[in-house]
């Protein structure tokens, strides 16, 4: 993420242009209650790029690194609720879309559901 923009890099270097008129650059600002699906849209993209699966099956296997990480702010039950809602539409969306393979939508709508 680069001010307000998510880039990819592609195998053959950064392009050298603003983000504006990058082809290889997701524009993140101005998208008012989209930028969930945005961002939604923008990780299916990366799962698919072609790099991005030779770079994960020539990764070394090694263990996890343990970090401590912080206990999560309580926030109140209806607000996550409500942002569990939102999150189950915007992928619904996306499905319809065909962003989202049948498989994809099934495990995210999995995960989103066991955190209600």
């Amino acid at each position: 993420m680069e001010n307000g923009s998510l880039r990819f890099e592609p195998v053959e270097g950064p392009v050298p242009a603003p983000p504006k008129y990058d082809t290889y650059s997701l524009d993140l600002w101005g998208l008012s209650k989209k930028e969930y699906t945005a961002v939604l849209v923008a990780a299916a993209v990366l799962a698919r790029l072609p790099q991005a699966r030779t770079a994960a099956v020539e990764a070394p296997a090694g263990p996890p690194a343990l970090t401590k990480t912080p206990a999560p702010a309580s926030v109140p039950a209806a607000d996550d609720h409500d942002v569990l809602l939102r999150r189950l539409r915007e992928l619904g969306e996306l499905h319809r879309a065909g962003v989202l393979t049948d498989e994809e939508f099934s495990t995210a709508k999995q995960a989103i559901l066991s955190r209600m």
